[in-house]
């Protein structure tokens, strides 16, 4: 059988739904899915009737109808489809193609048919529809994505402080508000049709000139120019054009970025440090800003307020992120309203606005938290004449002397917001506790690691896995390095830990492995073969429900078989989430990715887990192994020889990790051990560039 659509079988779930007579009929169309790899979710229909319960609200992905005068007709189930805005593909069995025309179907509403008792043209078939309907799935979230990506950029375009604009055969065609704003305008339609010689004053004319010219047009990507502007007035004042070619509905154009340096340095808060969705102060300016004071210490900091927009999740997963964008800018621009002069405003994460205010009594911070609650309540905000509201949760925490930085701060607030939204009292403020230290600790640790995300201070480091036995296969295990913001390296496993307690490592996982996929996605378009990495994964993402759809797309995406990827976790962890681990097991077949359990042979359970979970790799601690040489006792060199020896049995292929002595590298091999990474073999880099032809055969 000529496999026409290969890429898309291979234990592919399927949310079938069969219309037939039978049960027993049923069953000729799923046995040959099933033989092929198929997972089937079935639901049976004989009656038109049961198709207003599962058209609108299952989730189908295909319907097999097999006609007949007691079920439902190919037109009126077409129309079901129809109305129901659902995109499901109806495949007819077909008894007598001489009593049954194929044009008659295909024009009563039939995506394909096939003949009935032929398995090799079913599966035919719902493999070409499966595969049409993943690239229509695909094109529709595109298009959706570019729709959405406009509108954000437009947006993002209107409510920056940064002057923008677009010009099209030296004309202006598209300006925001701050351009317009820059050079006395008060509308920024009133610049469509001028010139951008006509905002330059004439003496700079040449000299703008000739930098288009030499600059732009000789193919350069960007370029800076500093001239004098011309304002309504005809008032002229320093600027610097920063120029850089675009397409304008498809037509060659250029877009400006214009700073004025007298203007950008009375406002050190704009440019680099504003949010660009709610025109707030970012993230790096709050916290830099904060650290200064308490650098300072020379008068009373006042209090935080940590303001988290319950629902704003919800609302950009329902509705779409434009969505959650507008909701975040309206509430901002009317939280803004609220707040004194000496109040500074900032976004520090998606669903979170947060106010340093001056005000140190905690009768007067409450009044004006739960006024400030009010106001998030009482916004209404509207997408596409859909109405946007959320309520929020306050966590206030007052500055005093024992606060050394601002992430010991914030991470206090947020503490006092979390007990809010739990108690469901709107604003709470922070009372320390003797029990809150670790949390604390976590806490910061958490901001830290978010931190670094943010600020792209995140890097992979790959440690090649050598084998002894003549297999030259690039193999890597996949290490994180974090830094701060002075450059200095965080300790990662303290990192990790305090991550993983709060439930916020899923976001580590997920860009680690996002990032090596683009790396070996890069390797394959530089002609050079893709190698097998080893990531390790914290309980987060064990636990977390769509992690497989979200691994789904990612491999999509970069175009890399699951086969390229070893997802690696401690036999401590494993002990604890090890529920959800036969789950998360399960998952990474079909996905055809490969599992490792790491130091193995250091619990109590390391048998049990390797029955249970059968591993594809297990990796022993070499320091294990070498205290276990060194002990006078020979029953934990006897219980790791064992567990080797049963994992060699199951076809589990073991690796030494950690190799950092001649000692270890001298006592692995005894324990089955054919692949080897650590010191011993080479240090981590930051490129996939080691030789591993020099252990080949």
């Amino acid at each position: 059988m000529t496999d026409l659509y290969a890429d898309t079988l291979e234990e592919e779930f399927i949310n079938l739904l069969v219309i037939d007579h039978s049960l027993a009929s049923t069953e000729q169309f799923l046995t040959p899915l099933r033989d092929a790899g198929y997972l089937i979710q079935l639901s049976r229909a004989e009656q038109e009737s049961e198709l207003d319960s599962l058209i609108p609200f299952k989730a189908l992905d295909l319907i097999i109808l097999h006609p007949g005068d007691d079920r439902p007709a190919l037109a009126n189930l077409r129309a079901h489809l129809d109305k129901a805005k659902k995109d499901i593909p109806i495949l007819v069995a077909v008894d007598d193609f001489n009593q049954q025309k194929p044009v008659d179907l295909l024009r009563a509403g039939a995506d394909n048919l096939f003949a009935s008792g032929e398995p090799e043209h079913l599966l035919l078939v719902v493999r070409k529809e499966l595969h049409y309907r993943r690239l229509r799935n695909q094109a529709h979230s595109y298009q959706q994505q570019i729709k959405e990506t406009e509108a954000r950029s437009r947006i993002l375009l209107e409510h920056t402080g940064e002057a923008i604009a677009y010009i099209h055969e030296g004309a202006h065609i598209l300006v925001n508000a701050a351009y317009a704003r820059l050079f006395g305008f008060e509308q920024p339609q009133d610049l469509l049709g001028i010139t951008l010689m006509d905002i330059v004053a004439r003496e700079d004319h040449d000299t703008l000139k000739g930098f288009l010219r030499n600059s732009v047009r000789q193919g350069q990507t960007t370029g800076t120019v500093e001239v004098k502007g011309k304002n309504r007035k005809d008032e002229t004042f320093p600027i610097v054009i920063n120029c850089t070619p675009t397409r304008i509905n498809d037509e060659p154009g250029l877009q400006l970025v214009i700073q004025n340096p007298e203007r950008q340095a009375e406002l050190p808060g704009q440019g680099l440090y504003v949010d660009p969705v709610t025109g707030l102060n970012n993230r790096t300016y709050f916290i830099n800003h904060i650290d200064r004071l308490l650098k300072k210490g020379s008068e009373p900091l006042g209090a935080v307020l940590y303001i988290l927009l319950n629902n704003h999740r919800t609302i950009s997963q329902e509705h779409g992120l434009l969505a959650g964008d507008i909701l975040l800018r309206d509430i901002a621009t009317k939280l803004t309203e609220q707040l004194s002069e000496q109040d500074v405003c900032a976004r520090l994460a998606d669903a979170v606005i947060a106010v340093l205010t001056p005000i140190n009594d905690s009768n007067e911070l409450t009044t004006l938290a739960q006024h400030l609650a009010a106001t998030v309540a009482e916004n209404n905000s509207y997408h596409e004449s859909t109405l946007l509201t959320t309520d929020a949760a306050i966590g206030i925490c007052p500055a005093t002397p024992h606060h050394q930085n601002a992430f010991q701060l914030l991470s206090q607030a947020n503490e006092a917001c979390e007990t809010a939204r739990q108690k469901t009292t709107t604003v709470e403020i922070y009372r320390a506790t003797a029990r809150s230290t670790q949390r604390e600790k976590d806490q910061e640790s958490c901001w830290l690691l978010e931190d670094a995300l943010n600020n792209r201070r995140v890097s992979a480091l790959y440690l090649p896995i050598v084998s002894f036995q003549g297999d030259s296969t690039p193999r890597y295990e996949v290490k994180v390095k974090i830094t701060d913001s002075s450059g200095q390296p965080l300790d990662i496993q303290t990192l990790a830990e305090a991550a993983e307690r709060a439930k916020v490592m899923l976001s580590l996982d997920q860009w680690l492995i996002g990032h090596t996929l683009q790396a070996m996605a890069q390797r394959r378009s530089d002609g050079v073969s893709l190698p097998t990495l080893f990531i390790d994964i914290s309980s987060n993402a064990i636990a977390e429900r769509h992690f497989d759809r979200w691994l789904t797309e990612q491999l999509s995406s970069y175009d890399i078989d699951g086969r390229q990827l070893v997802l690696t976790t401690n036999e401590q962890r494993a002990e604890r989430c090890f529920k959800d681990l036969q789950s998360f097991r399960d998952q990474l077949k079909v996905l055809n990715c490969y599992f490792g359990l790491t130091q193995f042979g250091s619990g109590e359970h390391s048998e049990r887990l390797l029955e249970h979970l059968n591993p594809d790799y297990v990796l022993l601690d070499s320091e294990l192994i070498e205290r276990s040489s060194k002990s006078r006792r020979n029953q934990q060199r006897d219980q790791i020889a064992m567990l080797s020896q049963r994992a060699q049995s199951m076809d589990v292929s073991i690796i030494a990790s950690n190799v950092t002595t001649a000692n270890q590298m001298a006592s692995i091999w005894q324990y089955g051990a054919v692949l080897a990474s650590g010191s011993m073999v080479h240090e981590p880099g930051s490129r996939m560039d080691f030789d591993f032809s020099q252990f080949g055969g």
